[in-house]
């Protein structure tokens, strides 16, 4: 999201959580036609959306009320992947065992970023402002999104190590 923004593609970003960079909003308008959603498998309402560029963080068994069980969501994943236009590019997480089982059979470019054994990530661990290992992988996800979209690294490590965290995550509260 910072990066696109700060590449200068200006596009509408919705997300799941109140962003500090959006005045505590989830949302920002952006006037360019490029759409950044934070799209939930929560029920399977991914699969209201039809996207060029998907980004997969992780498969893990959540949701199971709705899902029962993990072959079912593996399932539903595929069913997402499988949206994507011939021309659109799947982001995966080379390093989760459960995207991995679900990617080897699809004929788009797949760009991979892993956390172990990256340079990238050693870098970030050092410019980020926000803590955890989520975030460094967050992070490399969206290196790998800016460098599908041929933004320089140097833009795109600068607006990381600008961003500030969002609401309810490492935030540190004063009370009085």
């Amino acid at each position: 999201m910072q990066i696109s923004k700060r590449a200068g593609f200006d596009p509408t970003i919705i997300v799941g959580t109140k962003l500090k960079e959006f005045s505590n909003s989830n949302c920002r308008v952006g006037k360019s036609r490029y759409l950044v959603i934070e799209a939930d498998e929560w029920q399977a309402s991914f699969l209201n959306y039809w996207p060029k560029i998907i980004v997969l963080t992780n498969i893990e068994k959540e949701h199971l009320d709705y899902y029962k069980n993990l072959n079912n969501i593996l399932k539903t994943y595929k069913e997402y992947i499988g949206r994507l236009p011939k021309d659109g590019v799947l982001v995966a997480n080379g390093d989760d065992k459960n995207i991995q089982k679900i990617i080897s059979n699809f004929r788009f470019p797949i760009s991979d970023f892993r956390f172990s054994k990256s340079k990238d990530a050693q870098k970030l661990r050092k410019i980020l402002k926000v803590p955890g290992e989520y975030n460094v992988s967050n992070a490399l996800a969206a290196l790998a999104v800016a460098r599908v979209l041929k933004i320089p690294d140097k833009i795109s490590f600068k607006a990381l190590s600008e961003y500030k965290g969002s609401w309810r995550r490492f935030e540190i509260k004063k009370f009085k």
